[in-house]
Formats: C-alpha cells, sequence, structure tokens
C-alpha cells in the first residue's frame, strides 16, 4: 500500500471518529456573519437581559415557548426560546441555560444567532434566536447545520431505506399542524446488529404557517438523502425548523420506559375433538367415552379369565355370561352418551 493511500486512510478515519464523538452530544450553533454590534451598547445590554431571563420565562409556559422583543431602535432585539412541548420544567430551563450562556460565549458581538442543542443527559431539544430583526413568523432556510451518525444500517439497506423514506413521508402528513412531532417507525426486520426501529422528530417554531414548516422539514430530509442515505441517525437544523432521527429513544420524548416484552404465551391445550356436524364434544361426553373404554377393557379381561376357567365344561353357559355383560356395557353406553 502507498505511503499516500495510507495516510488518506487515517485521515478518514480520524473523521469518522470526530464525527462519531460529535454526535454524541447534538447541538447546532450559528453565529450571523453580515451584521454586528458594539460591544456593551444598547443591544448588547439588551442580548444580555433578555438571555438571562429567557430560560425562566420558556420553562414556565404550558407549551414550552416564549418570544419576546426589547429596546428601541438601533437597540431593539427579538429573542425567541422553545423546548419539546411536555418537557419537565426543570429540564427545560437547563437546557435554555445552556444553549444562551452559549450564544453569548461563542458570538461575542454577532447581532442574528441562534442554538439547536440538546441537553447534557439527552433529555430534552432546545432551541434559542435572537435577532435585530423581527423573526418570529418568517421562513429561513439557511444556515443549515449537519452531523450523522458514520455507522451505517448493517442489515438489508433496501427495507431500511423503504422504511426510512415511507416514514418521514407519513411524519409530513401530520407535522405541519402542530409544528412539532416524535415517532417510531414500523419495525424494519429482526437483524441482531442493527436497530430495527427508526425514531424520528421534526419540530419547527410556532410561529411559521404549516406549509413553511412542511417545506423547511422537506429540505432537512434531502440534505439527508442527497448525501447520507443508509446512515442510522443524524440531525439536519436551520433557523426555523429541527430534524432527527436515530435507532434509540432520545430527548424525553418517546416515553421514559424501553418498551415492554409481550410475556411468552403458555401452549394452548389441544382442541376438543367435534362430531360429525361439526360441534364441539363436551367435556362430560369426553369423560363418557374414556370411561366406557376403560369398562370394555375390564369386561374383556374379565370374559377372558371365565374362559379360561370355564372352557372345560361350561363353554355354552359362559358365552351366555358373556352375551350378557356385553349387553348391559352397550345398554350402558348408549344411555351415558345420550344424556349429553
Amino acid at each position: 500500500m502507498s505511503r499516500e493511500k495510507m495516510c488518506l486512510n487515517t485521515l478518514c478515519a480520524i473523521l469518522c471518529f470526530v464525527l462519531t464523538v460529535s454526535f454524541g452530544f447534538v447541538s447546532a450553533q450559528k453565529c450571523g456573519e453580515s451584521v454586528f454590534f458594539r460591544p456593551n451598547g444598547n443591544y448588547d445590554t439588551n442580548r444580555r437581559l433578555v438571555l438571562s431571563t429567557l430560560a425562566s420565562n420558556v420553562s414556565s409556559q404550558n407549551n414550552r415557548f416564549y418570544n419576546v422583543s426589547v429596546g428601541e431602535g438601533a437597540g431593539r432585539i427579538y429573542a425567541l426560546g422553545l423546548c419539546i412541548p411536555g418537557s419537565d420544567p426543570r429540564v427545560c430551563s437547563d437546557c435554555i441555560q445552556l444553549a444562551s450562556q452559549g450564544l453569548l460565549q461563542t458570538c461575542p458581538n454577532q447581532t442574528d444567532s441562534f442554538y439547536w442543542t440538546g441537553d447534557n443527559a439527552d433529555k430534552t431539544l432546545c432551541f434559542v434566536r435572537y435577532s435585530n430583526n423581527s423573526f418570529f413568523n418568517k421562513m429561513a432556510l439557511e444556515p443549515t447545520h449537519a452531523v450523522y451518525n458514520t455507522m451505517r444500517f448493517q442489515g438489508n439497506l433496501t427495507a431500511y431505506t423503504r422504511t426510512w423514506d415511507a416514514f418521514m413521508n407519513f411524519m409530513f402528513t401530520r407535522v405541519g399542524q402542530t409544528r412539532y412531532l416524535a415517532d417510531i417507525s414500523p419495525r424494519i426486520n429482526q437483524e441482531p446488529l442493527s436497530p430495527d426501529l427508526i425514531y424520528a422528530l421534526m419540530q419547527c417554531i410556532p410561529g411559521i404557517s404549516s406549509e413553511d414548516c412542511e417545506t423547511c422539514l422537506g429540505k432537512c430530509v434531502d440534505d439527508y438523502q442527497s448525501c447520507c442515505n443508509g446512515f442510522i441517525g443524524g440531525v439536519v437544523n436551520k433557523p426555523v425548523c429541527y430534524f432527527r432521527w436515530d435507532g434509540y429513544k432520545y430527548y424525553g420524548a418517546f416515553g421514559d420506559e424501553a418498551p415492554s416484552q409481550p410475556p411468552t404465551p403458555l401452549p394452548l391445550p389441544p382442541p376438543p375433538p367435534r362430531d360429525p356436524d361439526g360441534k364441539k364434544i363436551s367435556t362430560g361426553v369426553i369423560v363418557a367415552i374414556v370411561v366406557s373404554a376403560v369398562i370394555f377393557v375390564v369386561l374383556v379381561a374379565l370374559g377372558l379369565v371365565i374362559w379360561k376357567r370355564r372352557q372345560s365344561y361350561k363353554t355354552l353357559k359362559y358365552h351366555s355370561e358373556l352375551l350378557f355383560l356385553f349387553l348391559f356395557f352397550y345398554h350402558s353406553h348408549i344411555t351415558y352418551w345420550n344424556a349429553y
């Protein structure tokens, strides 16, 4: 192997490792690149004020969503924060606080920045954005942030892709009205080394229309399909929408407990025999049949004993006794059968 090829393989391995590690803590922090503000000016002061109180304001809302504008003129700022609907208030507050601090540290003087992030324990997803222009109900498809799990599906890739595509299309038909949806795909296969379920989450900011929400998420899916088909997990997000899929539960969006396995069913007893008319024979009839069979065997045995003892001198009398016993058994059997 040439030295150049060895170096290339090493570089690819390092890149895959970095992507895999970075995927463990999924976040997307984007600082604006066109407009800047003067540090310690009115805009900076209002930004710090809004971000310092955003966590408590978002977590106190039932829908875990809050937007606000503060200031006048060049110092005016618009800010928005949200968590997954139904998030625990404390978990949501911690996530918003983490995102707010990240923006203050990483975007020191950018007027338009956003941050999609999961908390450190992967318990929820939250979003923080601020700008010097109102964006609460405006579509924005750029910038885009994407990261993929470098592990590919190890089973039937055709079945995985078919299930993935159909599942995402099904989610599109429902997410626009609520702006948020987390769902689990149908089972793909039973491969032991591959996840056989897809856990997908889609979220848009509440202010945009259902059509814009579907368009934004559709672009996220297109971004995935254009480069990384077959990977078992990934995130694509934009300023107004977020899309993640994976082979396991995350963000507390799919329930806290793993799905319980149904108990192994006990083997069923064999069905009772049926009569010629297709009707079930009752338990009493079955008992009668068994008892009759036992009596019949006993009578045959008794007849043999009598025959051995009397064959030399009472042949005629023996046959009469045996015939009487047989007729008695037959009459008793028919009477018992008719009783059921």
